[in-house]
């Protein structure tokens, strides 16, 4: 679903400075975008925005027909069907792979799993532990978690940060083929250009100052 925001404005506190004043974006439906910059410009700020997880943010958010926020309404996290893969992954160490992504599931479904263990290329890894994997494989799996939802959006925050350099070439490919087969209107916020220039199909550049 195409992704519009309108004239946001954002600080953490009364007196501290703005991070965002005025600032406006589209994402069309099925479109990756990248939000690139240094640490401190907001990027990882703005996917909380979005995602409800800040909740003193003025401005318009809306997904497709559905509007999340205005002057009048604000939806909370859990009921704007946002996809979020965070920094970390966020797996639930004592679970394996299976049971982590039957976790994203609104109701368990046999069949959706399969297809998610296809995608992700996690089949044979589905009873293995987050840390019996490679950092590649615990991105894919978080990644399957976030898609078993079937979310309206789907946001990633520095996706390749905690992985090994020499393979990043490979999980970019690996990421952007998931991404496009789904469909799914894609937020992913970057220091890396050679991330921004190879995944997304549009960058937005915030600047710290």
């Amino acid at each position: 679903m195409k992704l519009v925001i309108e004239n946001l404005h954002f600080r953490y506190h009364p007196k501290a400075e703005k991070i965002f004043n005025g600032f406006s974006l589209s994402v069309e439906e099925g479109e990756i975008l990248a939000v690139l910059g240094s640490s401190g410009c907001g990027k990882s700020t703005l996917l909380r925005i979005i995602s409800g997880l800040e909740e003193n943010a003025q401005g318009s958010i809306r997904i497709g027909n559905t509007v999340f926020q205005n002057k009048l309404l604000f939806v909370p996290v859990e009921k704007r069907n946002i996809g979020f893969v965070f920094q970390d992954y966020a797996l639930f160490p004592f679970m394996t792979v299976e049971q982590n992504i039957k976790f994203g599931m609104k109701k368990p479904s046999s069949e959706q799993l399969h297809q998610l263990l296809e995608l992700t290329q996690l089949k044979g890894l589905e009873n293995r532990y987050p840390h019996e994997l490679s950092g590649g494989q615990q991105q894919r799996t978080a990644l399957a978690r976030t898609l078993a939802s079937k979310p309206a959006l789907l946001l990633m925050d520095e996706p390749f940060s905690n992985l090994d350099t020499n393979l990043v070439d490979e999980l970019r490919k690996d990421l952007k083929r998931i991404i496009k087969s789904q469909k799914i209107t894609t937020v992913l916020v970057t220091h890396n250009k050679e991330d921004a220039d190879f995944l997304a199909d549009k960058i937005v550049q915030l600047s710290a100052e």
